[in-house]
């Protein structure tokens, strides 16, 4: 029973913190959230390239 509460809460503070980033993120133009997610994908894919070798 507790495990099953702790998940709950735990989904609903996710959901809460999403919706609060997604408020949030609605303020910033879609190009400049697009370029700041490709930055981060590339930054990303970089950082991995070495251990593909």
């Amino acid at each position: 029973m507790y495990f099953m509460v702790n998940t709950i809460l735990i989904h609903v503070r996710n959901l809460g913190i999403r919706v609060a980033s997604q408020a949030r993120l609605s303020k910033i133009p879609f190009t400049e959230r697009f370029v700041h997610a490709y930055i981060a994908h590339a930054r990303g894919v970089i950082e991995r390239q070495p251990f593909l070798l």
